[in-house]
């Protein structure tokens, strides 16, 4: 009887894991935005830094919008969204203690 009782929990828990994960695809083509737009300002190895952080650091709906921007001109269209995310402190301090422990 128990078991009943929680089997809706559990079927509506799994429908929101498999609906609200962000794909590896919207990770790469988030990526790929946010180190276009870093690319302007920075050099590739910085931006390659900058995009895993911000990426790392997003909200999903962040994530899925970078990944959308990536098939328009992305360093035009996702500036902000990337400005909004570098900007936090958790993404700062990504950014900093990876490039702490890049080789020269």
């Amino acid at each position: 009887m128990r078991t009943l009782v929680f089997l809706p929990f559990l079927l509506l828990a799994a429908c929101g894991i498999v609906d609200d994960d962000v794909s590896r695809v919207e990770r790469i083509e988030a990526e790929a935005t946010t180190e276009a737009v870093a690319d302007d300002v920075t050099t590739d190895a910085n931006a390659e830094i900058i995009a895993d952080c911000v990426v790392e650091n997003a909200t999903e709906g962040e994530v899925r919008t970078l990944a959308a921007l990536n098939d328009v001109d992305p360093a035009i269209a996702a500036e902000q969204r990337v400005a909004d995310v570098i900007t936090r402190d958790d993404t700062v301090e990504c950014i900093t203690d990876t490039r702490a422990i890049q080789p020269d």
